[in-house]
């Protein structure tokens, strides 16, 4: 090695060495280099040419993305400059104008050398960094067609789970044996012994209070504020609704609060009051205790007719000692296995009615 060379800390002399093409750089290569320049540090400071306060050549090397690799490179020419400087300074082979010359050439060279190098790097990195971004925007329109054939699948099997469902329901209706057809069955041949047929009431939440309702209007019983009419009940000239058979049965709720509160399970006034506003506003559906409720508000009997035992639910207003004071009473139909959805109330006609009716319709026809 020449004076020269000699004068020069050993990474800087072997910058040529280190110059590759393009295609032997990778983004890995950061870490392996970080590790040579600071074995180069070492080698450095134990070398007798330097004094051990020299100025470190080889700062870290960055994460691989153009910004920090441009860093890096500023950091790199910064380095040299200085070690070379240092160099110059306390060298003993550099006295002469010269040697001085000689290896201002050199240096110049050398740093020529490095900036290559480091458009190598640049050019190298772009590169990679474009076929990275090529492969990210083909593997997230490969994940969303994936995502898209998931989809599709699900889909797909949720059909296929539809129509099982479907062709299951559709066997049990078509069998007599079923828990539906024959919970029916009981409940026509009980309506039969009183003359009485199911009407079927809307499955919407509302079917109890529906149900109600239709019965009022069969029956011609009066409800609170409503008057008598030839076809049945009006209130403020209009047929009760389920919606007022929902309000009438919430403020009778409301008005015997430490009757009911006990059977509901609730804690408290609020739970309570939501509870009645549920009743009022709401499609819940109604069961044992609105039944009740509305046999005292309207201070009629309600008969449930049901397939099980008691095949006859009785609910009454007032005491036994005054039945001659009761007005008829009305006729629901519980079903438990009508749909599956849950449990379902219908109304019931008196079959002479229906009989009559079909009647008066034929004589209008001829």
């Amino acid at each position: 090695m020449s004076p020269l060379m000699a004068a020069l800390p050993a990474d800087l002399v072997q910058i040529p060495s280190k110059l590759r093409h393009p295609d032997d750089y990778a983004i890995g290569d950061f870490s392996k280099d970080n590790e040579e320049h600071q074995e180069d540090n070492e080698e450095v400071a134990k070398s007798p040419q330097h004094d051990s306060s020299a100025i470190s050549h080889a700062p870290p090397k960055p994460s691989p993305s153009l910004s920090s690799l441009q860093k890096y490179h500023r950091s790199q020419i910064r380095q040299f400059d200085l070690t070379t400087r240092h160099s110059i300074k306390k060298s003993p082979l550099l006295r002469s104008k010269k040697d001085s010359k000689e290896f201002s050439k050199l240096r110049s060279d050398l740093k020529v050398q490095l900036e290559r190098q480091q458009k190598d790097e640049l050019a190298d990195l772009q590169r990679i960094l474009d076929v990275s971004e090529e492969d990210l925007a083909k593997r997230q329109e490969r994940q969303k067609e994936q995502k898209r054939l998931k989809a599709e699948k699900r889909r797909l099997k949720a059909l296929e789970e539809q129509k099982e469902r479907e062709k299951l329901i559709e066997q049990a209706q078509n069998d007599p044996n079923s828990a539906k057809n024959m919970e029916n069955e009981a409940i026509r041949n009980l309506l039969m012994g009183r003359n009485q047929m199911v009407q079927e009431i809307q499955a919407d939440g509302h079917c109890l209070y529906r149900a109600v309702a239709d019965q009022l209007v069969q029956r011609r019983i009066a409800i609170p504020g409503g008057e008598h009419t030839e076809r049945g009940v009006q209130e403020r000239e209009s047929m009760p609704t389920y919606s007022t058979i929902r309000r009438i049965a919430a403020e009778y709720l409301r008005k015997h609060q430490e009757d009911y509160l006990p059977f509901l399970g609730l804690e408290n006034d609020s739970e309570y009051e939501g509870y009645v506003d549920k009743v009022e506003n709401s499609a819940e559906w109604g069961g044992q205790i609105e039944l009740q409720a509305l046999a005292h508000a309207l201070n009629v009997p309600i008969r449930v007719i049901q397939s099980t035992q008691p095949n006859e639910i009785a609910i009454d207003p007032v005491e036994k000692s005054d039945m001659e004071r009761r007005p008829t009473p009305i006729f629901l139909t519980y079903h438990k296995h009508l749909y599956a959805s849950g449990e379902h109330y219908n109304s019931v006609r008196d079959t002479r009615t229906v009989l009559e009716e079909d009647l008066g319709e034929d004589e209008g026809e001829g």
